[in-house]
């Protein structure tokens, strides 16, 4: 019996220690030295993950263990729309050509040849998709059996869609690009930002993120059409002659990650006010002094993430990056009231800062459900702010009013009764 609870107890032993040693972000040993440059899960067991000399891995366990599916050897880009649904794009002499796959790599299609000059990203929505090199994008709207180019760029790097109408591109010093209409056509927006921007993430259609060097992470409420600078948290970088972030990606409002330069990876948990440093292993490349980039990071929820570099490197988190390590301050109370209680719908929110701070302000109904965000992250200075609210639209019952900012918060009821 002694010899069995001995047995037992090495067993849990070993288990809780293998369960410690995968809190926080962990690797995943995909195979390869390959740099990736395309990651996506679909949901916690099945993903996929792309490399930049067109070998396509495929996972059924959450990234433990992969299978190979390689598409003919002149196709060196691949993008997967969903966990079966694939694209390959390659160069081999003159003009691209384009092959899909709908049995996960198994089979691909004849090619399709269309006009580009080389390849940076792309997007499907259904049978459109827009793809772009650093200097065009090109768009087909029956599954790439026909294209059409749509726009010169500068310097372009990224492509998302917040849905099927509305894209966002980002690349050059401060240039930026916005779509309405699936891509059809395509406007130029100078921002001003004085840093080359890598990535895009929109939260809505008008509620966008931005990153790129110089650890710049930008946030927009309009579209795109200005932009708010918010500095993360510091995290020591490593001199590798980029420091910068390389992507974003947010599983929902509030949650969300940047990755970059160095193997630094950032998370907010309040939808991108303020962000924090994970604990991350820094990793050189094979046989080098180099740090490890990280170009790829892939939110699937609040705590489960994936991100991608270069050497064949993948880190994992399925616990939020270890929470116990993004070390969030403890958010000051601020005095506020709404008044008259109770009203027909036209209130006042009364409310004191101490001291300058970014403030964000929704209003939820009582099963938490949001009615109306009255701003986000709009800098304000010290001292009693006074904003009208209108809710004589909103039927009757009890709402809740939420005020958060980087260093304090409030919150109360608002009663309306018509």
């Amino acid at each position: 019996m002694k010899r069995i609870a001995f047995i037992i107890t090495m067993l849990l032993t070993a288990s809780l220690t293998v369960a410690q040693a995968q809190s926080g972000w962990h690797r995943q040993y995909v195979g390869t030295d390959d740099g990736f440059r395309f990651v996506k899960f679909f949901d916690k067991n099945n993903g996929w993950i792309c490399g930049n000399a067109g070998n396509a891995f495929h996972s059924t366990d959450g990234g433990e263990t992969w299978k190979t599916f390689t598409p003919p050897a002149e196709f060196s880009y691949v993008y997967f729309q969903d966990d079966n649904t694939g694209y390959a794009v390659g160069n081999p002499v003159s003009n691209f050509k384009l092959i899909i796959t709908k049995d996960k790599g198994k089979t691909w299609s004849d090619p399709v040849d269309f006009m580009l000059y080389g390849y940076r990203d792309m997007v499907v929505y259904g049978d459109t998709i827009n793809m772009m090199s650093d200097q065009q994008i090109v768009r087909s709207s029956d599954g790439g059996k026909t294209w059409k180019l749509e726009a010169g760029l500068a310097d372009g790097n990224r492509v998302r869609f917040a849905d099927s109408q509305h894209g966002y591109i980002v690349g050059a010093t401060g240039y930026f690009y916005y779509t309405v209409n699936s891509g059809i056509t395509w406007f130029e927006i100078q921002t001003h930002v004085p840093y080359k921007l890598s990535s895009v993430f929109p939260l809505t259609k008008d509620t966008l993120f931005v990153v790129g060097e110089n650890d710049y992470i930008g946030f927009n409420t309009e579209a795109g059409r200005s932009f708010t600078t918010w500095t993360p948290a510091h995290h020591p970088l490593k001199d590798t002659g980029y420091t910068g972030y390389y992507d974003i990606s947010f599983s929902d409002r509030y949650h969300g990650f940047a990755s970059g330069s160095s193997g630094v990876i950032q998370r907010t948990t309040d939808g991108g006010l303020n962000w924090y440093s994970q604990e991350t292993t820094v990793i050189y490349l094979k046989d080098t002094s180099d740090f490890v980039a990280l170009r790829r990071i892939f939110a699937l929820d609040s705590l489960t993430a994936w991100a991608i570099g270069d050497g064949g490197l993948l880190l994992h988190t399925s616990d939020g990056g270890g929470v116990n390590s993004v070390k969030e301050p403890p958010l000051q109370t601020i005095s506020s009231q709404v008044y008259p209680q109770p009203s027909s719908g036209d209130v006042t929110l009364q409310y004191s800062l101490p001291t300058t701070d970014k403030i964000t302000i929704t209003i939820t109904s009582i099963n938490g459900s949001e009615v109306r965000t009255l701003m986000t992250g709009i800098l304000q200075n010290e001292g009693e702010h006074l904003l009208p609210i209108n809710l004589r639209s909103s039927a009757s019952g009890q709402y809740q009013y939420s005020i958060t900012g980087k260093t304090y918060h409030s919150q109360g009821s608002i009663i309306i009764i018509h």
